[in-house]
């Protein structure tokens, strides 16, 4: 009986970190697309900054709405566990903070560039550190 029991409990916690790990996966790989898609926004509001495409606020306002609320949605999440999560949740924090204020900076008709420098900064200080 005491063998049955054991057998069951480690099958229970086998399947637990079975669907632990599941969800890290599918939560990296979530990332990795928000990434890709963040990657493509910035080169769009870069070329709207510097000139090369027409400023179009509205749809500036709108990529930047989308960082503030995606890295919301990704500071919420646990993708790294242990030391690191904390520093990583108030990274996408910062970096949700400066969408923010890079979106209030366009009807206030503001440069966008520095704006875009900071939010660059706070994705390389991310990358350089976690090495991604």
């Amino acid at each position: 009986m005491r063998m049955r029991a054991a057998i069951i409990a480690a099958l229970i916690l086998t399947l637990a970190a079975s669907f632990a790990c599941a969800e890290r996966t599918q939560a990296a790989a979530s990332l990795k697309a928000t990434m890709r898609a963040w990657k493509t926004n910035m080169g769009a509001l870069e070329g709207m900054a510097a000139g090369a495409a027409p400023l179009d606020s509205a749809e500036a306002l709108r990529l930047l709405q989308e960082f503030a609320t995606d890295s919301q949605t990704t500071a919420g999440r646990s993708i790294v566990t242990g030391a690191d999560a904390a520093d990583i949740h108030a990274r996408f924090e910062a970096f949700s903070a400066d969408a923010r204020r890079a979106g209030e900076a366009i009807p206030a008709g503001d440069p966008l560039q520095p704006h875009l420098l900071r939010l660059r900064a706070d994705c390389r200080s991310c990358h350089d550190l976690y090495a991604n």
